[in-house]
């Protein structure tokens, strides 16, 4: 929606809410003379609307992709700077994925992990990991 407003490719009273440029308001030669004005917010709750959160946005993107010539492009752009998840994360059955995830981001029943997130929670004073923590044991009747 912003690249159509900043391309005036929606009605006028839309495309006239984004400020004007750095450079235009300063006769100093600046690195940030092609970014947008920020708008400034009082409060942390009014930075977080789609204006101000979007002209950040917009200024930390390159300038070449600012300037793309159509909406399907600068999506292509913007694709291509995505992260792309290695495939071995979805390996295997869904719960070795979720316990696998839980050990990366430090989220497992292992008691260092237990503890860095509780500090109420002892640590473990051997060292050792109990691997029935991370993969409960089997019920047997």
């Amino acid at each position: 929606m912003f690249y159509k407003m900043y391309h005036f490719l929606v009605p006028s009273y839309l495309s006239s809410l984004i400020p004007r440029h750095v450079g235009d308001m300063t006769t100093y030669n600046l690195r940030s003379s092609s970014s947008l004005r920020n708008i400034s917010c009082r409060t942390q709750v009014l930075s977080k609307y789609f204006l101000p959160s979007t002209i950040s946005s917009w200024n930390y993107l390159p300038y070449t992709t600012r300037n793309v010539p159509s909406l399907s492009s600068l999506k292509q752009h913007l694709n291509l700077s995505s992260k792309c998840i290695p495939s071995f994360y979805y390996e295997g059955n869904r719960n070795s994925c979720v316990q696998h995830a839980r050990l990366r981001m430090h989220c497992s029943h292992v008691n260092e992990h237990l503890f860095s997130k509780n500090p109420d929670s002892p640590p473990c004073l051997c060292g050792s990991i109990d691997i029935y923590a991370i993969f409960p044991r089997p019920l047997v009747h």
